[in-house]
């Protein structure tokens, strides 16, 4: 993740002190274990993709905060995932909606357990193919599709195809 470390850090220790959270209540309330929780608030880890998902539903907090509250498009760059994503609209409270941008390199994988309860991502895909997995069911959706569907279950994006897939996600938190 590229150059926050710093942020997610931060904010971590900050939503720690405000719940009043141990390492041990905050690893029991999000899934991420207590040795990767004290690792990223010590800037030594870099948090997955998947561990972000964990901890901004854990605290009920939107990932554009938990990543960075600037309101000007950002570009975070998980590269041992092969995933890039740009975040287009930071959290709006009125409308409950961010809006992201991802790019997955051909063979890349994303893997989200469930978000809280009431949060929907809708995905349009601008070029390349992509597998949507959500529970059991699988969807491939080509350049020009769009799909929704209830993210409170546990869901993943797969590039399986030659070259790579770039989509924009709309994540709904109702």
């Amino acid at each position: 993740m590229q150059n926050n470390h710093h942020t997610v850090a931060r904010r971590l220790k900050q939503l720690r002190k405000d719940k009043s959270w141990s390492l041990t209540a905050c690893a029991e309330h999000t899934g991420v274990s207590k040795a990767m929780l004290g690792q990223i608030e010590r800037q030594e880890s870099s948090p997955t993709l998947a561990t972000l998902w964990k901890l901004a539903t854990g605290f009920n907090v939107s990932l554009s905060w938990l990543l960075n509250d600037e309101q000007q498009p950002m570009t975070f760059d998980f590269a041992h995932e092969r995933i890039q994503v740009e975040r287009l609209l930071p959290f709006d409270p009125l409308t409950q909606q961010e809006v992201y941008k991802l790019c997955m390199a051909e063979g890349a994988q994303s893997h989200s357990d469930a978000h809280r309860r009431g949060t929907f991502e809708m995905l349009y895909v601008q070029s390349g193919v992509l597998d949507v997995v959500v529970g059991e069911t699988q969807v491939t959706i080509k350049a020009g599709d769009a799909y929704r569907f209830d993210a409170a279950q546990p869901h993943s994006y797969i590039n399986r195809y030659s070259g790579k897939t770039e989509f924009v996600a709309v994540i709904s938190y109702v």
